[in-house]
C-alpha cells in the first residue's frame, strides 16, 4: 500500500511541476488554473475531471486565448460568476466587458465574408437583455450547429412575454466567431437565429445566418415567427 501511494504521490509532483511550467510559459491561464484548482480542493467537481472539453474551466481558458488573439482583449475573471449547467447545455459563452458589436463583427469580418443591414452596430442596436459595460459575464447554451426547434414559430414578443432568456446579438456573433474558430464552419447554414434578447432604435430583431457565402446579419419585426428562424435559449 504504501508503494502504491509513494508511486500516486510522484505521480501528483510531476504533474504539478508540469502545471507550473506551462502557467509560467503562458499556455495555461494563471486565474482559470487557480479557479479549478480551488474548484477541486472543494470539491465541487465531484469525480469528473473540471479541466475537461467541455467543462467550464477548459472553455474559459479557450475564450481568454480568443479574445487576446483576436480582440486585443485582456479578461480579467475576478468576481465572473460561472452559472450552474443545466443539462444540454453545454456550450459556455464569455462576454468579457469592453467587447462591443462592431469589435466582434470586425473580427468575424477579418476571418469570413460578412455583411450587415446595420451601418454601425454599437449605435442601432439599443437594446440587450445583458451587456457587458456592467462587467464580464458568461451564459450557457446548447452546443448546436443549427439551432433546435424548441422555439420555432415563437417570436420575439412571445418570448418575452413568456420570460424566456435567449442569446443578445453580441453572444450570438461571438458565438460565430468561435464556432468557425474551432471547427472551420459556420453556424446556421440552414436555419435563422433570431436574437431576441436584442432590439434595434426602430423596436425591430436583430437575426443572425450564413447564406450566400457570408454571414448576415438583418432584423425582422418583434411579431414575426416562422419555423426556420429561431432563438437560442441561454441559462444564466
Amino acid at each position: 500500500m504504501t508503494n502504491v501511494a509513494d508511486d500516486i504521490l510522484g505521480k501528483i509532483a510531476r504533474q504539478q511541476n508540469d502545471l507550473f511550467r506551462r502557467v509560467r510559459q503562458g499556455s495555461l491561464d494563471a486565474v482559470v488554473v487557480s479557479r479549478g484548482l480551488q474548484m477541486l480542493i472543494q470539491n465541487k467537481g465531484g469525480r469528473e475531471n473540471i479541466l475537461q472539453p467541455g467543462k467550464a474551466e477548459a472553455q474559459l481558458s479557450s475564450w481568454i486565448k480568443l479574445y487576446r488573439d483576436h480582440l486585443g482583449i485582456k479578461v480579467n475573471l475576478t468576481n465572473v460568476e460561472i452559472p450552474a449547467q443545466p443539462a444540454g447545455f453545454t456550450r459556455l459563452i464569455l462576454v468579457a466587458k469592453g467587447a462591443t458589436l462592431n469589435q466582434v463583427f470586425r473580427a468575424c469580418k477579418s476571418k469570413f465574408p460578412t455583411w450587415s443591414y446595420f451601418d454601425n452596430l454599437d449605435k442601432d442596436v439599443t437594446q440587450n437583455d445583458r451587456d457587458p459595460k456592467n462587467g464580464t459575464y458568461a451564459i450557457w447554451v446548447k452546443d448546436v450547429q443549427e439551432v433546435d426547434e424548441e422555439l420555432q414559430n415563437v417570436s420575439a414578443d412571445d418570448i418575452k412575454a413568456k420570460g424566456i432568456i435567449t442569446m443578445t446579438l453580441l453572444e450570438c456573433l461571438l458565438y460565430q466567431l468561435k464556432f468557425f474558430m474551432e471547427t472551420g464552419e459556420h453556424l446556421d447554414v440552414e436555419n435563422i437565429t433570431l436574437c431576441a434578447g436584442s432590439r434595434d432604435s426602430d423596436g425591430g430583431v436583430p437575426y443572425v445566418c450564413w447564406s450566400g457565402g457570408r454571414l448576415n446579419v438583418h432584423w425582422c419585426s418583434p411579431d414575426d415567427a416562422y419555423s426556420n428562424v429561431r432563438a437560442r435559449a441561454a441559462v444564466l
